[in-house]
């Protein structure tokens, strides 16, 4: 094709050799034939024009093609176009752009492959997400498509949100009326845990952190899959009294969860 562009080209004993021609427009590669000691198969390496881009490349949320980030219930299409500087491929509605997406722990969720229409757009079928058929997070998706002379592909991304939950289990007295007693100076074990109410599975790897004394603010450390433990030192606080603690979460794919 005219517009490849060739960068090496290997002799059957895999030693590059010079050329000439090869490049952007050139209807010929010419290799010397000085340079063609061995008989065997030659290797060509070329670079084609990304027939896929970002920019053509869009999903759908509520009537509009601009949205990347989704919460279960709602649902999107993804759609594409075929096309190099407003070229189109012959005969592109004969070939398919392949679809895949990967959940966020990196196993392929869904795929589909769609002809192109003859003005090379692309559209693909409705996703839906569900709780029980998403978890939180980041999903990859890759487009791919070929006519066996030009290529196209790209890889993107979009977030699924789902709700998060804080719920204590320490200290005990604190677990249904969220208050416990001390003394000045005494040691406060917290630990809470961190879950998607969605399908009832505990949240790891998120950011848990509390305000503290001084506008202060501190993380919670991870013993367990989706719980988190702290210690307060009420040593640092200036006196006796009521204190109010904020412990908030946050993590790509899950909606903020506060507890008071």
């Amino acid at each position: 094709p005219l517009n490849w562009d060739f960068l090496y080209v290997k002799d059957p004993t895999l030693e590059s050799k010079p050329y000439e021609f090869g490049k952007l427009d050139d209807i010929i590669l010419k290799v010397n034939k000085s340079n063609a000691l061995f008989p065997g198969w030659w290797t060509f390496k070329a670079q084609s024009p990304n027939y896929l881009l970002h920019s053509n490349t869009k999903l759908l949320k509520q009537g509009e093609w601009t949205h990347t980030s989704f919460i279960t219930g709602e649902s999107t299409k993804i759609k594409t176009q075929v096309n190099y500087s407003s070229e189109i491929p012959t005969n592109v509605a004969s070939t398919g752009v392949n679809l895949t997406i990967f959940d966020p722990e990196g196993q392929q969720w869904y795929s589909e492959v769609k002809s192109p229409l003859t003005n090379g757009s692309v559209f693909f079928s409705e996703i839906y997400f569900d709780a029980l058929n998403t978890t939180g997070g980041q999903y990859e998706y890759t487009l791919f498509w070929s006519n066996g002379t030009a290529l196209g592909g790209i890889k993107s991304n979009f977030v699924v949100n789902h709700q998060s939950e804080i719920s204590m289990l320490k200290p005990d007295d604190a677990k249904i009326g969220l208050r416990t007693e001390g003394f000045v100076g005494d040691i406060i074990p917290v630990r809470i845990i961190l879950t998607d109410p969605e399908n009832n599975l505990s949240i790891s790897d998120a950011r848990v952190s509390y305000n503290w004394t001084g506008g202060s603010t501190y993380n919670f450390t991870e013993a367990a899959i989706g719980v988190y433990e702290t210690i307060l030192d009420t040593a640092d606080l200036a006196s006796r009294g009521l204190y109010e603690i904020l412990i908030s979460s946050s993590k790509l794919g899950f909606l903020e969860s506060n507890l008071t």
